[in-house]
């Protein structure tokens, strides 16, 4: 599959994205498009995700939430139809977790969004880590403290977790 490294998104005046390029399956007699040679591509595994995880990271504290259609579907890009989310708290697995610690101090960053899907065997699969992403939503739908752990981070007391 192939995602866009960047779109610009048009929002109509309710603010609701109106142009957004979505994960797209791509497939191998599709390797030679023209239109793929043109520009960088970011391809990845496809994975039968069961869900989705969030993982925001803020100095030491993870926060993930798990992100699932509300009628159970499976969609390859769980950001189309995003009325049709629920979102909920969940535990990183210790491998996981540490593996996230490992590549924010390998990166020195003290922030990070990071994307996974989990499959049908609880198998974590690493999509990608967004230095600058996305995170209020998770907070407007969960109720995970990020912000607080922000500016905690910006005041300068320690976040440990």
């Amino acid at each position: 599959m192939t995602k866009a490294l960047y779109a610009h998104t048009p929002r109509d005046s309710d603010g609701n994205p109106t142009g957004v390029l979505y994960t797209a399956e791509v497939l191998p007699h599709q390797y030679s498009d023209p239109g793929i040679a043109a520009t960088a591509h970011l391809f990845q595994a496809m994975i039968k995700s069961f869900c989705d995880v969030r993982v925001t990271v803020v100095g030491d504290k993870v926060f993930a939430a798990e992100i699932r259609r509300k009628n159970g579907a499976r969609e390859l890009d769980w950001r189309k139809n995003c009325q049709d989310l629920c979102y909920q708290p969940c535990d990183v697995p210790t491998e996981v977790a540490h593996g996230v610690r490992q590549l924010m101090c390998s990166l020195g960053l003290a922030f990070g969004a990071l994307d996974f899907a989990v499959d049908d065997a609880g198998s974590w699969w690493f999509y990608e880590i967004n230095p600058n992403g996305q995170w209020f939503w998770i907070e407007q739908q969960t109720g995970l403290p990020i912000s607080v752990a922000l500016a905690e981070l910006l005041g300068g007391r320690p976040c440990i977790a």
